[in-house]
């Protein structure tokens, strides 16, 4: 009876390969190597390189550590609490293989279809502005607009901090981050 072989343990030796190489610099090979299993193995269960990859970015990135986070309560400052704390915590484990990855699409268009997850996610954050721009409680704007400025300063802390290029030591202090959103984007009374 063959080895039965869970895919995190193999998404587990391609983000680490990732974040050493790159997607063109790692090899299958590598990849199989690392995870302890046969080469083909590779290829019977995921038919590519690129579509392991995907697939390995999809399961650690974007795995129940944001998904669940998005949730309307009527509470704007809780809500949106809970969204960044999830986005900096995705942010902090993966911003290194999100960097390389932003950079080798370019190269590789068969590797454009791995932000559709967090596309996805920014979606429904946007949603979620968009109905408190519905409720009155936010100013109008493009949903996605507000939700990359929701989003957009944690993703470069964590960047930064993981890229040590500049003296970023601390991540985004979430508390602050939040109110100065809500000030930032309040709906003006008149």
């Amino acid at each position: 009876m063959p080895k039965i072989v869970p895919d995190a343990q193999i998404f587990e030796a391609v983000i680490q390969l990732i974040e050493l190489y790159g997607f063109a610099g790692m090899t299958t090979k590598q990849i199989a190597k690392v995870a302890q299993v046969n080469e083909v193995t590779i290829f019977r269960k995921y038919g590519s390189k690129a579509q392991l990859v995907k697939q390995a970015i999809i399961y650690y990135a974007f795995a129940a550590v944001i998904e669940t986070a998005v949730t309307y309560t009527g509470n704007i400052e809780a809500d949106l609490h809970q969204v960044v704390a999830a986005y900096q915590k995705s942010a902090e484990l993966h911003a290194k293989i999100f960097s390389i990855m932003l950079s080798e699409i370019a190269r590789f268009p068969e590797l454009k279809d791995v932000l559709n997850a967090p596309l996805g996610i920014v979606a429904e954050i946007a949603q979620l502005l968009e109905r408190y721009q519905a409720e009155g409680v936010l100013r109008p704007e493009n949903p996605f607009q507000a939700a990359g400025a929701l989003i957009g300063p944690l993703v470069i802390n964590a960047m930064l901090r993981k890229a040590q290029v500049m003296n970023v030591d601390q991540p985004v202090d979430l508390d602050e981050h939040v109110a100065a959103y809500i000030y930032g984007h309040i709906a003006q009374k008149t």
